[in-house]
C-alpha cells in the first residue's frame, strides 16, 4: 500500500473516530459550528465517505460496501443518541447522513478519474 493510501485510509478512521464521538456526546457538550444540523450530517458523512473511497481506488463493489456502511453507522448513531443526555434521533438527519454518504463515495470517484492520485 502506498504512502498515500495509508495517509488517506488513516484520515477516513479518524473521521469515523469524530462522528461517533460527535454523535454521541451529550447535548451540553455538543461543538458548535454554526452550521445547520443537517448540514454537519452531510459534510462529516461526505468528507469520511470520500477519504474511504479514494483509498479503495474505483472498486465499485467496495465502494458500495463502504455506502452502506457508513448508512448503517448512521442508523446506529441516532439509534444510540437516545442513550445520550439531552440528544433525540431523527429520521431526517440518517436520510442526510447516508445522502452524504453516498455523495461523498461518487465525488471521490469522479475525482480519481479526473486527478490520478499518486497510488
Amino acid at each position: 500500500m502506498s504512502s498515500y493510501r495509508r495517509i488517506v485510509l488513516w484520515a477516513g478512521y479518524a473521521s469515523l473516530v469524530v462522528i461517533v464521538v460527535t454523535s454521541l456526546l451529550p447535548a451540553r457538550q455538543m461543538p458548535s459550528t454554526g452550521i445547520p444540523d443537517w448540514g454537519e450530517h452531510f459534510i462529516a458523512y461526505a468528507g469520511t465517505a470520500f477519504l474511504f473511497a479514494l483509498a479503495l481506488q474505483r472498486r465499485i463493489g467496495r465502494l458500495a460496501a463502504l455506502v452502506a456502511a457508513l448508512c448503517l453507522l448512521a442508523g446506529a448513531m441516532e439509534i444510540f443518541q437516545l442513550l445520550s443526555p439531552g440528544r433525540d434521533t431523527s429520521l431526517s438527519d440518517f436520510v442526510v447522513s447516508s445522502a452524504g454518504a453516498a455523495f461523498g463515495a461518487a465525488l471521490a470517484m469522479l475525482v480519481a478519474r479526473v486527478v490520478r492520485p499518486p497510488c
